[in-house]
Order: structure tokens, then sequence, then C-alpha cells
């Protein structure tokens, strides 16, 4: 079953990838806030999947109680196995906007569009199939 998840503290945006995703054949998990990853106990020091738990993560880097960065980098740091990571904002710092590209997100300019998502996610399932092949 394809997955993903989303971290955003606002229902519209929540609800709008949902519906994206959705349509696209996906179980979608959304979360007002980061915190513990949803795929592990939030006192777990590793992620203890064999694979990846999902195929996308997007994160509001402005997220109560922590960044979206902040969280990215710890859930890499926990050996998190999802490929396709995209953070989203509406003032992007140069700074940040390096860090996210080291981690390899994807950085989306708030407003969001509909069709900037799906031209992503289209771009990513033809690598994840590309990859299944071999």
């Amino acid at each position: 079953m394809k997955r993903v998840f989303v971290f955003h503290e606002d229902v519209y945006i929540r609800s709008t990838l949902w519906k994206i995703f959705e349509h696209r054949g996906y179980k979608v998990f959304t979360y007002p806030k980061s915190g513990a990853c949803p795929g592990t106990l939030e006192f777990q020091s590793a992620c203890l999947s064999g694979q990846a738990c999902g195929d996308f993560i997007f994160a509001n880097i402005d997220i109560q109680n922590n960044t979206g960065l902040d969280f990215i980098q710890e859930q890499i740091k926990r050996g998190c196995k999802v490929k396709n990571i995209a953070l989203i904002s509406s003032t992007w710092l140069d700074s940040d906007l390096r860090i996210a590209k080291d981690l390899n997100c994807k950085t989306f300019q708030k407003p969001i569009t509909v069709d900037g998502i799906n031209s992503w996610i289209d771009t990513c399932e033809e690598k994840m199939r590309t990859v299944a092949l071999f």
C-alpha cells in the first residue's frame, strides 16, 4: 500500500494534500504537528522497520514545538527510510534552503499549487517505478 505522512498545522493544507494523494491511491496520515514518528514508538531511538514505512513525507517548516527541518533531520538520524520528503514554507531563508537541499528535500513555497505538488509526485513515482524494475 502506498503511504504518505503529512505534518501541517493548517487543516486546509492537510486536507488539500490528503485529497491529492488519496486521488492517486495513497493511504494518507495527517498530523497537525510533528513529534515522534508515527511509524515507531515515541521514545525509540531508531527506525525498526526494515523498509520505508511510507513513500512520502510532507512537513511544514514552521511546525508547533519543532521546525520541519529539525523534524526531518531527526527522522534521518533515526534511520528513516522514506525517500521522498518535501518541506513547505511561506518564508524560506537561504540557510534553510541549503539545509533542505543537503537533506535531499523538495522545497515548496506557499501558497502551494496542486499542479506543483502533482508534478513533483509524478517525478518521484517515475523514479520509484524505475528503481522497482531493477
